[in-house]
């Protein structure tokens, strides 16, 4: 199934499968890359360059959209929590008070140096 023009993380067997699609793109936009570049022939350059603008866009749009997504609910998420800390008063230290009984989450807090 495609979605975007990517398919399906349900429809990829493994993402060790999509890791070496990825790195096989990027390996032949390298090639088409260094075979425009040394095109003499204008007209073949054209066609070359349309070819590589297509490989291109194909794999860098969706690594591009992933990244950017994956970014923003990061930063989204961080502003939100500093938000609700700083608007209801308990602050950094407090936190790490509360979260003091959980496991991994208030060793790891309590690790985060003052600042």
């Amino acid at each position: 199934r495609n979605v975007c023009g990517l398919r399906a993380m349900a429809d990829t067997p493994s993402n060790k499968q999509g890791f070496d699609e990825a790195v096989s793109e990027m390996g032949k936009v390298a090639t088409k890359f260094q075979t425009y570049t040394q095109c003499k022939d204008p007209t073949e350059a054209a066609e070359l360059r349309r070819d590589l603008i297509e490989s291109y866009t194909r794999f860098a749009v969706p690594a591009a959209s992933f990244s950017a997504t994956s970014l923003s609910l990061f930063a989204s998420s961080f502003a939100v929590l500093y938000t609700v800390l700083g608007a209801s008063g308990i602050g950094f230290e407090a936190a790490v008070g509360l979260a003091e009984g959980v496991p991994l989450l208030g060793g790891a807090l309590a690790a985060v140096p003052e600042g």
